[in-house]
């Protein structure tokens, strides 16, 4: 079976926030899935689909912002380790993420202005032709581009942490291959959205039960003495 390539630099109690990171940031981000609704392609029916479920949209926010900030962390800590092999898939693909979740965490913020346009006290035509002009700028397509960049880092992660034996090579397989089945069994509906968030829950599940098991003084010292070999090329 593979094996971690070296311990990670982090304490206990940081390598247990990274594992926690690491099991809730996936929860959330398929909680924010569920509870997001459906919206169209058009300003005026994305309004109204945001409209009629204006009484959830604040937990759907606060989750896609939860997701945020609980994979940054996350993933730093998943990474914590000196990588022999695969160190610049997973830095590209750490890179790419980060920049995935900062353009989220940016469309809490756009979102939360779309809830303030569905208030019946402001002008509904006004409010559309104001979201037409938002979603044809270059600062939408810039953030709207998270999404895809996500499937991308995530895929280099996962190639990563398969090269480098950090983990099981079946959860290095789930996490690079979760955005990929998400678009390729897009035409299945609510199908691709369960296979995938099942595949990256599974991944990072077994990415944050490695750092817990490094607390263990019997992992700590298998891992150090596997450390102290030298690296062949």
């Amino acid at each position: 079976m593979p094996t971690i390539a070296t311990p990670s630099f982090l304490g206990p109690v940081r390598r247990r926030t990274g594992a926690v990171c690491l099991l809730t940031g996936p929860l959330c981000f398929a909680a924010a899935e569920a509870v997001w609704p459906e919206t169209g392609s058009s300003a005026e029916d994305m309004l109204r689909s945001v409209a009629a479920a204006r009484a959830s949209m604040p937990a759907a926010l606060g989750l896609m912002l939860a997701t945020s900030l609980l994979f940054v962390p996350g993933t730093f800590a998943m990474l914590s380790r000196r990588l022999p092999r695969g160190r610049a898939l997973c830095d590209t693909g750490l890179g790419l993420a980060l920049w995935s979740f900062l353009a989220n965490a940016a469309l809490v913020g756009v979102n939360t202005v779309f809830v303030a346009m569905t208030d019946p006290a402001v002008d509904h035509h006004a409010m559309v032709q104001l979201l037409d002009t938002l979603m044809t700028s270059p600062f939408a397509l810039v953030l709207l581009s998270g999404h895809w960049v996500l499937v991308v880092a995530f895929l280099l992660l996962g190639a990563g942490l398969w090269r480098a034996g950090v983990g099981p090579r079946w959860a290095a397989a789930a996490i690079g291959l979760c955005g990929v089945v998400d678009m390729a069994l897009s035409p299945l509906g609510d199908v691709s959205s369960i296979v995938s968030d099942l595949l990256m829950l599974a991944g990072f599940a077994a990415q944050a039960w490695l750092l817990l098991r490094e607390n263990h003084p019997e992992a700590t010292r298998a891992v150090a003495a596997s450390t102290e070999a030298p690296l062949h090329a």
